[in-house]
């Protein structure tokens, strides 16, 4: 008889040989992506160095600038699905916060819905220089009870900027286990923020 146990870990290990591999593929393409980037931003406009959101009152204006449809878009979905299978996570979404909420541009295995602001981890994201991770939401303190009720343990954002500077969202992996942040090449998932940052551009620009 087969035994089953050498047999799951071997398919665990050869799925991981395939994420790892097709990890190492998106890097190679997406590298040019990084051209102009800054080691700890996602864009290059002049307002990327001033590092937390002035005031909420200039996010929403650079939001409101963007006028993005909330319907979902094909290739931002794309994207966002191929940072899960990237990562291995169960969960995926790209985020953008207004004045009181946030909503999603496009979610994998999430409730597509809007949420107070005070309850959203990306709210957390938008307000730093740089990509924050939460390894076990059970340990912080500050993380929203419905993310933990929804069974998510595990949090890796990194900021998406309007074409002049604002952070007026995110990119974000989740997943129902925790996690070390060296396991996780943040390095990768800036490089799919700035692609999707890039589409929010494009989006908006057509309906202008």
């Amino acid at each position: 008889m087969p035994d089953m146990g050498y047999r799951a870990e071997a398919m665990s290990r050869g799925a991981a040989q395939r994420i790892q591999g097709l990890a190492g593929d998106l890097a190679a393409v997406m590298t040019p992506a990084l051209n102009g980037v800054s080691a700890r931003g996602l864009a290059t406009s002049p307002r990327s160095a001033r590092g937390i959101i002035e005031a909420g009152q200039d996010r929403q204006a650079a939001l409101d600038e963007l006028a993005l449809r909330r319907e979902r878009n094909p290739r931002i979905d794309q994207l966002t699905r191929m940072a899960k299978l990237a990562f291995g996570t169960r969960y995926a979404a790209v985020t953008l916060i207004d004045g009181e909420s946030q909503w999603y541009k496009s979610a994998i295995n999430l409730p597509d819905r809007v949420i107070p602001r005070s309850l959203a981890l990306c709210a957390r994201t938008v307000q730093q220089d740089d990509a924050l991770v939460i390894e076990d939401l059970t340990t912080d303190p500050r993380s929203p009870a419905p993310m933990l009720e929804y069974g998510v343990r595990f949090y890796a954002g990194v900021p998406i900027e309007s074409r002049d500077g604002y952070r007026v969202g995110a990119l974000c992996v989740l997943d129902d286990q925790p996690h070390a942040a060296q396991d996780f090449d943040l390095r990768l998932l800036q490089h799919f923020a700035i692609e999707i940052q890039r589409e929010l551009w494009q989006e908006a620009a057509a309906v202008e």
